[in-house]
């Protein structure tokens, strides 16, 4: 997983990420976001969804990847449980 987890960086379109990635475990929309989004139990950053964020998980890895609202990657963050 953590291979495939490497080819995307920011910059990248969405459309790039859910190729190598495939379908997130969970995306949201600024819309339609919880107030708390993150995943319990892993690591997580202190940041808004001002696009998308979607999550990808791993037996004991999460990664989130904020899309921003021209559908590019803006951010990537990795954390373990």
């Amino acid at each position: 997983m953590l291979e495939k987890w490497s080819k995307v960086r920011v910059g990248d379109a969405e459309s790039h990420v859910r190729s190598v990635l495939g379908a997130p475990v969970f995306g949201y929309t600024r819309e339609n976001c919880p107030e708390n989004f993150y995943v319990e139990g892993y690591g997580k950053p202190d940041r808004p969804v001002r696009g998308k964020v979607l999550i990808y998980l791993a037996t004991d890895l999460v990664l989130y990847v904020w899309i921003d609202p021209q559908g590019r990657v803006e951010e990537l963050f990795r954390a373990v449980s």
